[in-house]
């Protein structure tokens, strides 16, 4: 998840992990540029974006 949000422009930070169902969802924030959001890591790796903002 780390990587797959680092796009050279800071490194993001998890604030909190939950498990739902067969899935977690990783709430980040990268205060190098200002971006925010959460993802979902399902049970084979795979990475689904559930929202993003940037302010």
């Amino acid at each position: 998840m780390i990587d797959y949000n680092n796009n050279g422009n800071g490194s993001p930070k998890i604030i909190s992990t939950k498990i739902k169902g067969n899935a977690y969802y990783i709430k980040w924030e990268n205060k190098g540029n200002l971006e925010e959001g959460t993802d979902k890591v399902d049970k084979n790796g795979k990475v689904t974006m559930i929202d993003r903002k940037i302010e």
